[in-house]
């Protein structure tokens, strides 16, 4: 059954979604389009009431365009762009993608739970991504300013991965998909729904590839293998994931591990030289509770455990030959609880409380044999906040949205603890001029805190340490207007207008080399996105976008080190073979970026083609697709750690998939 032949009715709960399907019959058109959205406000509302612009990508989507990893997803969103270097993907968002930060100014939630970890404050989104998409049921962008019910890191915007309930699976899946470069995936799912009330999904899944063998230009010379990085290039992880829910309570288990080799002799390495590789290994527990007081009242808890590892083993020779080790572990608990009222007449209020404690924050580094160490630096810290949010039904047509929160966060140093306290506002009044157009006006303030790794890593690494990091603070002014020009068609656009203070970046001292974080003077930015989305009751689905930014840096005059001005998305899916199966094609076009060098990477376009079948048997799923189908060369801009100004990207490769539920 195509997407456009169903139609979805939610039941949303604290970020947890059911999801049944109906006849596209029972309702138009325009209510598909105009899906309930969690994230923007912690409850349910329709996508033209949210005080942001959200974006929804469904599993339909998911299948349809072949999206392999969470980073398959986000790149298709309009503002969001990704960067790899061929050993992390990062992810940038409305101009600000740095080289050398961790995609630090996103929030990532799991089902509501924050994923950022707390040394790098960062999240996986290729085969480091704690959860595997044949699990995600939507996902959920919220774009800009969130600190003010999410606090630190919502600064452009909060990304929610909603994984399915074990009814969806309702059987034994198993999946397997082949690729280029030998790389293969399989996955074992089970899940139901039973007549106990429990809803239960466990999950199962690994990935291997060989990696290609990548050329270097700035590598060409016998001495280094003229360039070419021979097997140097391989991925490989697992996943597991457990999901429980019974009556009120809820309770889900992640796990991934994460093995990636680095061709690119990163950090002054041996060119082509094993085992220089980096292992991250994400673990988190979460237990919720979710129930109406009464009628008009609810009251949801939450408690979670977080654990990340990251080893990064890297080739030297002093000589002797020499594995250098750089070790990080982070362990964290975090409770949230929050009360949502409707008593009085026209208000919707949400009282919230958090708390994180960063019990663990450990970099270490040495070399292995002989031991030599060179880092052995322990902290610990917390952030506590409390927030207040009221959606205000001022009349039929005009709803505003108001929300604070105060954060307090500590974070330790050898003397003393830094202590930063940061109130967040927001302010957003939605106007249905129409009952077919919506304009919004958004103000909101947001904000990151420097991460243990800018803090305190140390010099003797190269690195000048700068415990006087300020948090970065971001003022957003943002125009949104959405029109329907009948039940199948919709536009819209957003004109924002931010200011980042303190704004943290990853510099070289051109004297000696060493590398620093640093605070900038003002940044600006202003851009526009524009969407169209059009969907008919044949099954045919338009979806297509435009983003332009500005970015400047005050101090210098100049645009944001991989910033790029324009972006253009596109993509079509329709049935095909007699609605027997989906043909999806996707297209995505970014004009040129600078790298740290003050080179230019270049624009480019790709085009992504699949082609999917849940119709040759009752339970069995098929799909094919070629990635980057003209076979494009174009090139990511990389941090200054890198010999490399930009590194090319993959050329065209295929997968091909198949499912079965028992």
């Amino acid at each position: 059954m195509t997407c456009a032949s169903k139609i979805f009715a939610h039941e949303y709960n604290a970020g947890q979604v059911n999801i049944e399907a109906g006849d596209i019959t029972e309702i138009s058109l325009e209510q598909l389009l105009n899906t309930e959205v969690f994230t923007a406000s912690k409850f349910n509302q329709k996508t033209s009431e949210a005080p942001s612009r959200v974006t929804v990508i469904t599993s339909d989507a998911i299948r349809q365009f072949g999206y392999r990893t969470v980073k398959d997803i986000l790149n298709s969103i309009p503002g969001l762009y990704t960067t790899y270097d061929r050993n992390y993907s990062y992810l940038g968002v409305r101009g600000f993608g740095l080289p050398g930060d961790y995609s630090t100014r996103i929030l990532m939630l799991l089902d509501g739970q924050r994923v950022n970890d707390n040394i790098y404050d960062s999240f996986g989104i290729d085969y480091d991504s704690i959860i595997n998409v044949d699990l995600i049921e939507r996902v959920e962008f919220s774009a800009g300013p969130g600190s003010a019910i999410y606090g630190a890191n919502a600064v452009f915007g909060v990304i929610n991965v909603i994984t399915k309930s074990g009814d969806a699976i309702d059987g034994v899946q198993v999946s397997a998909d082949y690729a280029s470069e030998n790389s293969r995936r399989a996955r074992v799912s089970a899940g139901s729904s039973f007549d106990s009330g429990i809803d239960a999904l466990f999950s199962a899944s690994a990935y291997k590839s060989d990696g290609a063998d990548l050329y270097f230009p700035e590598f060409d010379d016998p001495a280094t293998n003229n360039g070419v990085a021979v097997g140097r290039d391989y991925h490989e992880s697992q996943n597991l994931f457990l999901k429980l829910k019974y009556e009120s309570w809820g309770f889900e288990a992640a796990y991934n591990n994460r093995t990636k080799g680095i061709p690119t002799a990163s950090y002054e390495q041996e060119f082509n030289m094993p085992p220089s590789e980096t292992t991250d290994t994400l673990g988190m527990a979460t237990l919720t509770y979710d129930s109406a007081i009464d009628s008009r009242s609810q009251v949801f808890g939450s408690i979670s455990l977080g654990r990340f590892e990251y080893i990064g083993d890297y080739i030297y020779d002093y000589p002797p030959l020499t594995v250098n080790r750089d070790e990080s572990l982070g362990e964290w608990w975090n409770a949230e609880l929050r009360y949502q009222s409707t008593h009085f007449d026209n208000h919707r209020i949400i009282l919230g409380t958090e708390l994180q404690n960063n019990g663990t924050q450990q970099q270490a580094n040495y070399d292995v044999d002989p031991f030599a160490s060179y880092l052995d630096d322990m902290r610990s810290g917390e952030r506590y906040g409390l927030y207040l949010q009221d959606e205000i039904k001022l009349s039929q047509q005009l709803i505003l949205n108001a929300g604070i929160r105060y954060d307090r966060n500590i974070y330790g140093t050898n003397t003393s603890n830094i202590k930063k306290s940061i109130a967040s506002p927001r302010l957003a009044l939605i106007y249905a001029m129409q009952p077919e157009t919506t304009l919004k006006f958004i103000y909101g303030t947001s904000y990151r805190n420097p991460n243990a790794y800018e803090l305190f890593y140390p010099e003797t690494l190269g690195y000048l340490p700068n415990t006087e990091l300020e948090p970065e603070e971001v003022e957003t002014f943002e125009i949104g207007i959405e029109h329907y020009l009948n039940n199948n068609f919709r536009l819209a656009a957003s004109f924002y207008s931010n200011k980042t203070t303190n704004l943290i970046g990853l510099f070289e001292d051109p004297g000696t080399g060493d590398l620093f974080f640093n605070n900038l003077d003002d940044v600006t930015a202003q851009g526009t996105d524009l969407e169209a989305e059009y969907i008919d009751d044949n099954g045919l689905q338009l979806r297509s976008s435009y983003s332009f930014v500005d970015t400047e840096d005050k101090s210098t005059g100049v645009r944001l080190t991989n910033s790029p001005e324009h972006m253009f998305k596109f993509n079509m899916s329709a049935p095909v073979f007699r609605q027997n199966a989906d043909a999806g094609i996707e297209f995505q076009y970014m004009s040129s970026r600078t790298t740290p060098n003050g080179g230019s990477t270049g624009g480019y376009s790709i085009t992504n083609l699949t082609l999917s079948s849940q119709k040759i048997y009752e339970r069995l799923e098929l799909s094919a697709s070629i990635y980057n189908l003209f076979d494009k060369q174009y090139a990511d801009p990389v941090s200054v750690e890198h010999v490399q100004s930009s590194i090319v990207q993959d050329g065209r490769n295929f997968r091909i998939k198949a499912s079965y539920t028992f």
